[in-house]
């Protein structure tokens, strides 16, 4: 019914009709999250039904034009499933490295159980959720330190620790060393950077 109103209004959807006779996945962007995030958290954050119908049929048009332009991964088996959602947590915790990202938060986004996704991630990426997210800032502050001129604070700042002696804490833990160590032992000549 839905797929017929659609036609209606957009045309032909023959292409499209060809690519789901057959189960497949196929990777969400973001504006698909972002209208399955506004339709799922209720009445309240979208309005009028009207709002919703149409926020719904655009959710519908979106999902059709990846499935028309995309290809289907590789694997529609739990696998495949596993490691597209682990793929999307990776980028959704790298975007945002100074903030500390919930497991609730992320498996919310994500649409699946703290525990699964705490599951998934282990044996995808062989570390937590937590740990990923502690090297992520770590290695942006390590590239930040060599290629920048900015201040240590400055930088713990922008990857998300509360002090520069916090982050070369941390530095000095995982590699052995502080954070000025790390920028007076590299040969790159550090750029300028507009604070």
């Amino acid at each position: 019914m839905a797929l017929r109103r659609i036609e209606t209004r957009i045309g032909s959807l023959e292409r499209v009709r060809a690519s789901i006779r057959t189960s497949g996945m196929f990777l969400v962007t973001p504006q698909i999250r972002t209208l399955h995030t506004l339709l799922r958290d209720g009445d309240d954050a979208v309005g009028s039904e009207a709002v919703r119908d149409h926020l719904s049929t655009a959710l519908l048009i979106r999902c059709l034009g990846a499935i028309e332009r995309g290809r289907a991964l590789p694997s529609a088996s739990r696998r495949g499933q596993g490691a597209a959602l682990v793929r999307e947590a990776k980028a959704f915790v790298a975007a945002r490295m100074d903030q500390d990202v919930p497991l609730d938060l992320l498996a919310d986004r994500l649409g699946v159980s703290r525990r699964h996704l705490t599951r998934l991630f282990q044996a995808e990426v062989g570390q937590s959720v937590g740990a990923f997210q502690r090297a992520q800032r770590l290695d942006a502050a390590k590239d930040l330190l060599v290629s920048t001129d900015l201040a240590v604070d400055e930088i713990a700042f922008r990857v998300g620790f509360e002090s520069g002696s916090a982050l070369s804490r941390a530095l000095r833990r995982r590699d052995g060393m502080a954070a000025m160590d790390i920028r007076s032992s590299s040969n790159v000549v550090a750029r300028p950077v507009a604070r």
